[in-house]
C-alpha cells in the first residue's frame, strides 16, 4: 500500500528527464544513444526533508526517492513477482523462493538494486517465479544494452556490457509500448537516498516536465507525491514529508449463499473511494477470512469476486491507520463475472493452435465455431482443453474432471486443471463444423455440429537458387500445427507450381523437399474455408549453403522427449545460429548421460542428430572445461540421437550453427 499526495509544484530546469522520459528522448533523437547514461547538463532540483511517524532526530531510517516521468498510476501489472535472472546471479532459481525479486512501485514500474562487475552480462526478467510461463520479458533481438525495449516470450537472453564495477538500479517499465528497461547507477538516474541524520534529500539534473516522486523506506508505507511540475530554472522544495508505518487492517469473512464445500477462493481488490488505481489485493483462506493491511487513513472501494458468483462491491469503507475495520460477513450470491480476458479452444483437431479466441456471449458464456475432421465410419476421439488468458496453466485451464483416458461425449463437465494428462478426450461422431460452448459459471461445456466443413486450399510456386536446367522433383507435405502427422502431400508440377486442396480450416506447417536441396519449412500458414491461400514463391537453396530451418526444438531424455511443436524452442540469433538456455536436473542416483536431438520444423524426421563419422548415437560426448562441441547431421529414424554426458545439475546454453553443422553446449552454473 502507498500514500498518494496530490501536489502541483511549479519550478524550472533544462535538465535530464526522469527515467521514463529518457526512454522517449533516446528513441526519438538518437536510437543508438543511451541518453540516461550521457547527461546533457542542468541545474534544477527537487528537494525535501523526511520525518518518520512525525519524528525527526539524528538517527532516521534511510529512504530511497525516485523521480519518474510519464508515470501512470492506473496501469496495473499482471504479475505477482518479477525476478532478474542472469549470469551475475548464476541464473539461480532458488532466488524465486528466497528473495522477493524486484520491488513494485505501482504504475507498472519495477526496480531492483544490483551489484554488478565490469564486463558482459546476460539476463532475463522472469515473471511469477517460473521460466516462460507466463512469458518472461526478454530481448527483442534488435540489440540490447543498458537501455532498451523488451518483448514477452521465452528464450532471447538480454545482453549488455557493464562499464565499471558497482551498484546499479535496474528499472522495468511494463506500461511503455513496447515494454522497456534501464540499468543505471544512482549518479546517472534520478534516484537518491535520504540523509540518515537530517532526513534531507535532493534530486538533481531534471528536465522540464511532470514527475511522480516515490519515497520507499523499509517498514513504512510507500509515499507518492504526484504532479510535481518543473517549468523554469529553480528549486522545487517539497518541504517536510512525513513517512508513516502501517498498522491495522480491513478484515472480514466472505460467505457464499449456496454454502459450497469446499469454499471457492474470493479475490478482494481495493481502490481509493471513487478512484481507479489499484492499491491493494487479498485472497480469502479456506475459511473465507481476509485481512488487508498497509493502508493509509482514508475511504476505499472494495470489490469481491469469485468464479460462479456475482461480483460484490462495498463502497466508501472508512479506514483509520492504527485501527482495525471489521466488515463482518460479506455474502456472495450465485451468478458470474468472468475471471478471464480470453478463452481458446485448443485441441488435436486444430493442432493446439486456434485461429481465434472464443467470443463471450454472456457474463460467463463463451462460444466459438471450429471445423473438426473425423473418421467417416467410426468418428474420432480428440484431446482438447479450454485454455485461459492465452497461456497454459496460469491461470489453470478447463479440462477433464476424471482422467484423460475416459472418453467424453459432446456435452459434459469441466474442471480447472494444470499439468499433463488432464485434457478432455471427446468423441466427434463425424466431420463437420462444430459450435463449442463453455459456461464458466457452472463448469460445463457443449459441442454441437452445425454444418459441413467448407474446405480450403494452398497454392504457390517453387524456384531454385541455382536455376537448374530441369526442375528437380519436389514434394510438398502439409502438417497441422504442432502435429507430426501429415494430412496431405503433393508433387510440384513441371512449371514449379503446386496446389494442395481439401484442407480443413486451421493453422498449418508446410515442408518442401527436393534431392540436393536444403529442406524448406514454412510455419503459421492459415487456411480459411472456401478460400485459397496463395503463399507465393518458395526459394530452395542447394545443399551446402545456409538457409535456416523454420524452428529448432531442444528435446531429449532430459525433458522426456516432448511431442513435436511442444518445444522448448531455440531462439534464432541470425547467421544460421540458434541458441537457448535449459535447466537440466540430474538426481544423485541417476546416470547423467542423456540422448537428445535438435528437432527441426516441428517434426521428427529429418532432424539434426548424430553423424555416422562420429560413431552415431553410440558415441558419447563429454564436457571439457565447462562445455562440449560436436558435429550434427540431418538424420531420420531411430538410433540417430546425440549422446552427451552432463557434468552436473544446472543451467546449460545450447547453440546450433547450421552453417558449420556444429553444436556447442555450455554449463552456465
Amino acid at each position: 500500500m502507498s500514500i498518494r499526495l496530490k501536489k502541483r509544484i511549479f519550478s524550472a530546469a533544462p535538465l535530464l528527464l526522469a527515467v521514463a522520459m529518457l526512454l522517449v528522448v533516446g528513441a526519438c533523437e538518437d536510437a543508438g544513444k543511451d541518453t540516461i547514461l550521457d547527461p546533457t547538463g542542468g541545474s534544477a532540483k527537487i528537494s525535501g526533508v523526511l520525518t518518520f511517524n512525525g519524528q525527526g532526530g539524528t538517527d532516521r531510517p534511510v529512504a530511497t526517492i525516485y523521480a519518474l516521468g510519464g508515470y501512470d498510476e492506473t496501469c496495473a501489472t499482471g504479475y505477482s513477482t518479477i525476478h532478474i535472472m542472469g549470469t551475475f546471479n548464476d541464473w539461480n532459481e532458488d532466488l524465486w523462493i528466497t528473495t522477493p525479486g524486484m520491488e513494485y512501485l505501482g504504475g507498472c514500474t519495477w526496480v531492483e538494486l544490483l551489484s554488478l562487475v565490469a564486463g558482459p552480462i546476460n539476463w532475463k526478467f522472469v515473471t511469477n517465479g517460473a521460466w516462460d510461463n507466463p512469458p518472461d520479458y526478454v530481448s527483442t533481438g534488435s540489440g540490447d544494452g543498458l537501455v532498451g525495449d523488451l518483448q514477452a516470450g521465452s528464450g532471447g537472453d538480454l545482453g549488455a556490457d557493464v562499464p565499471e564495477t558497482g551498484d546499479y538500479y535496474a528499472l522495468l517499465f511494463e506500461g511503455t509500448d513496447p515494454p522497456s528497461y534501464i540499468i543505471a547507477t544512482g549518479e546517472d538516474a534520478p534516484i537518491v537516498k535520504s540523509d540518515p541524520v537530517t532526513g534531507a534529500f535532493e534530486i538533481l539534473n531534471l528536465l522540464p516536465g511532470t514527475y511522480e516522486i516515490i519515497i520507499v523506506a523499509g517498514g513504512y508505507i510507500t509515499t507518492h507525491i504526484s504532479d510535481v511540475f518543473l517549468d523554469a530554472k529553480t528549486e522545487s522544495d517539497l518541504g517536510t514529508i512525513d513517512i508513516i508505518s502501517p498498522s491495522g487492517a480491513i478484515a472480514g469473512v466472505v460467505a457464499f449463499e449456496d454454502s459450497p464445500d469446499p469454499m471457492p477462493t474470493a479475490t478482494i481488490q481495493v481502490h481509493p473511494a471513487g478512484g481507479s488505481a489499484l492499491v491493494a489485493t487479498d485472497s480469502t483462506d479456506a475459511e473465507g477470512n481476509f485481512s488487508i493491511e498497509g493502508l493509509l487513513t482514508g475511504h476505499y472501494d472494495l470489490s469481491f469476486s469469485a468464479s460462479g458468483y456475482e461480483t460484490l462491491f462495498e463502497y466508501n469503507v472508512e479506514f483509520i491507520n492504527g485501527q482495525d475495520t471489521d466488515m463482518g460477513t460479506v455474502l456472495m450470491h450465485l451468478g458470474c463475472s468472468t475471471a478471464y480476458t480470453m478463452i481458446e479452444v485448443m485441441g488435436e483437431f486444430n493442432g493446439w493452435a486456434p485461429l481465434s479466441s472464443m467470443d463471450r456471449v454472456g457474463s460467463c458464456l463463451w462460444r466459438d465455431t471450429i471445423a473438426v475432421a473425423a473418421e467417416a465410419d467410426t468418428g474420432s476421439v480428440w484431446l482438447m482443453k479450454f485454455r485461459t488468458n492465452g497461456v497454459w496453466e496460469t491461470p489453470p485451464d478447463f479440462g477433464t474432471c476424471t482422467t484423460q483416458d475416459e472418453i467424453q461425449g459432446l456435452t459434459g463437465d469441466v474442471c480447472l486443471v494444470t499439468g499433463a494428462e488432464t485434457a478432455l478426450s471427446v468423441r466427434f461422431p463425424e466431420s463437420g463444423l462444430y459450435e463449442f460452448t463453455l459456461n464458466e459459471a457452472i463448469y460445463e461445456y457443449s459441442i454441437t455440429r452445425i454444418g459441413e466443413i467448407v474446405y480450403g486450399s494452398i497454392s504457390g510456386t517453387i524456384a531454385f537458387e541455382d536455376d537448374p536446367v530441369e526442375l528437380p522433383m519436389t514434394t510438398v507435405t502439409v502438417y497441422p500445427a504442432n502435429s507430426p502427422q501429415a494430412v496431405a502431400q503433393v508433387l510440384m508440377e513441371e512449371d514449379g507450381s503446386f496446389l494442395v486442396q481439401d484442407l480443413v480450416p486451421g493453422n498449418y506447417v508446410i515442408i518442401f523437399q527436393a534431392v540436393g536441396y536444403i529442406i524448406h519449412g514454412l510455419e503459421d500458414v492459415v487456411i480459411v474455408g472456401d478460400q485459397n491461400t496463395d503463399i507465393g514463391q518458395i526459394l530452395m537453396a542447394p545443399e551446402g549453403e545456409c538457409v535456416p530451418v523454420s524452428s529448432i526444438e531442444l528435446v531429449g531424455e532430459f525433458n522426456n522427449w516432448p511431442a513435436p511443436g511442444q518445444g522448448p524452442f531455440a531462439t534464432y540469433k541470425g547467421n544460421c545460429i540458434w541458441a537457448d538456455t535449459l535447466a537440466i536436473n540430474i538426481a544423485s542416483d541417476q546416470d547423467s548421460t542423456y540422448i537428445m536431438k535438435f528437432r527441426t520444423d516441428r517434426t521428427w524426421d529429418p532432424s539434426y542428430g548424430s553423424c555416422s563419422d562420429y560413431g552415431g548415437e553410440s558415441f558419447v560426448f563429454v564436457f571439457t572445461g565447462g562445455q562440449v562441441s560436436g558435429g550434427i547431421c540431418m538424420v531420420s529414424g531411430q538410433g540417430t540421437g546425440i549422446t552427451i554426458k552432463y557434468p552436473a545439475t544446472g543451467n546449460y546454453r545450447f547453440e546450433v550453427n547450421e552453417r558449420t553443422k556444429m553444436f556447442t553446449i555450455q554449463l552456465l552454473n
